[in-house]
This record gives structure tokens, sequence and C-alpha cells, in this order.
């Protein structure tokens, strides 16, 4: 990911994470969807931009935080001016429970 688009993870203490990413690239192109995979590579949250899209904040992934996660990898897929192409970024974000949201 670009610095300027990094994703931002969150923990509720319901046991529920949020990833939140950027409807657009830093080239302006629109996020076609995003999946999350936990440390085995197991696909644990997928969605589309229809499906993550929230006008406040951009897009929003929720996954439910299995016993024992401590690491996910984030991936987005965005159009490219190539439209024979897409844009793929990918992020490994760890979790930290100390900073859980209320």
């Amino acid at each position: 990911f670009p610095s300027e688009t990094l994703p931002r993870v969150q923990i509720s203490r319901s046991g529920t994470g949020a990833v939140f990413i950027g409807c657009e690239d830093v080239k302006r192109q629109t996020i076609i969807a995003a999946y999350i995979l936990d440390e085995q590579g197991e696909l644990i949250a997928a969605g589309s931009k229809h499906d993550m899209e929230l006008e406040a904040v951009g897009c929003v992934l929720q996954f439910k935080i299995s016993n024992g996660l401590k690491e996910v990898t984030i991936r987005t897929i965005y159009d490219s001016e190539d439209e024979d192409a897409v844009v793929i970024y990918t992020m490994k974000a760890k979790l930290s429970y100390i900073n859980r949201t209320k």
C-alpha cells in the first residue's frame, strides 16, 4: 500500500474487527473488492465496493476475531488505467488488543 492509503484496523470488545480502506488509491482508481485472510491464509472477510462503502468513512470491511488471532493479511483490488489489468495491494496487520474501542 502507498503510505497515504494504508488501511486502519480497529478492534471492538465484542470480538469484531474492522478495516477502514480508501475507496480510491493514490492514482484515484476505484476499489473493486477487498478481502482479509487469517494467519493460516483462510478467508475471514470479503466484500465488493458496493458492500463496503460508507460515505462518511470510505470503505469498511468487518471480520470476527477468533481465539488467538494475532495477525491478518489485508488485500485490496483497484481498477487500473489499463482496462485489462487491476492493481492489488497487500498488508499484514498485527492485532493489538490493548487499544480496543468501547
